[in-house]
């Protein structure tokens, strides 16, 4: 490796005085001080990883020190994951076509989606953002592959419950995946670049977005308790629930509540109740 300039090699590696350990091929020949400061290191710690080699400088990246919760926001994907299970929405049970006078499941495999948010994204991204972020490593390939398959599935989601869901909670759900996305385009830049701190506080952002997700479903579930569901699914007895303009309460309701009413003033008047 050749380098033109050593005051270059100084201003994109600031931190390379806090190198714990790496590896270096015999035929390097960078800055002196970078050298040195490698060699003495290797003298007391033997290398364990592969380190990843910049694309642009072709300079051995030294290990990240990354804050405990940068490991803990890891597992927000596996939160995620059980939160869905936890709040199943109705579209999932309901949001298929009737087939012979019943409701049928929609055919979106969220509780697949789930359990691989579960299982494999939230580990993987431990051990490929956290363990393994500076070294070269199978897990960041199958990192990539897992946040590509489930983003795909998110925006399948998104597609699914449009007709489904109150148009402000789902501007909500655009609004998150849309920040989200930008959080981690600035944090490759930000990993490019070699600015560490810029790094972790994007990075963080974007393992936050399970945590946004989980924010604005609760609060769906919420309006959902509180004036029915937004959607006119059919109940039990294959009858249409429909919702009235106030954003989901159910019209049967509302005039049950006001036959029961009626019934109940004539009895106090001591008129007899008319019949239904």
């Amino acid at each position: 490796i050749m380098m033109h300039d050593n005051d270059y090699v100084d201003e994109k590696l600031p931190y390379v005085n806090n190198v714990t350990s790496t590896v270096i091929p015999p035929s390097v020949n960078c800055h002196t001080s970078f050298t040195e400061t490698l060699i003495s290191q290797q003298q007391l710690t033997a290398p364990i990883t592969v380190p990843y080699m910049h694309p642009e400088l072709q300079l051995p990246i030294p290990p990240l020190h990354l804050p405990w919760f940068f490991g803990a926001l890891c597992f927000s994907f596996t939160l995620g994951g059980i939160m869905k299970l936890y709040w199943t929405p109705m579209w999932t049970k309901r949001g298929g076509d009737s087939v012979n006078g019943k409701y049928q499941r929609h055919w979106f495999p969220y509780r697949t989606f789930a359990w691989m948010l579960i299982l494999l994204q939230g580990p993987c991204s431990f051990f490929a953002d956290y363990m393994h972020m500076s070294n070269v490593s199978l897990w960041h390939i199958v990192d990539r592959w897992l946040a590509c398959t489930n983003l795909t599935f998110h925006l399948g989601e998104l597609i699914c419950i449009y007709r489904f869901t109150r148009p402000c909670i789902y501007a909500s759900y655009i609004a998150c995946t849309a920040a989200a996305v930008v959080s981690f385009l600035n944090s490759q830049h930000a990993q490019s670049a070699l600015d560490t701190e810029g790094f972790i506080f994007w990075h963080n952002c974007w393992h936050c977005f399970p945590i946004t997700l989980i924010v604005v479903c609760w609060y769906e579930n919420v309006l959902n308790r509180r004036w029915g569901e937004y959607y006119p699914f059919k109940n039990d007895d294959n009858e249409s629930i429909k919702r009235g303009e106030c954003g989901g309460v159910l019209l049967s309701e509302i005039a049950m509540s006001s036959k029961n009413n009626l019934r109940r003033s004539r009895r106090i008047a001591g008129k007899q109740p008319e019949l239904s």
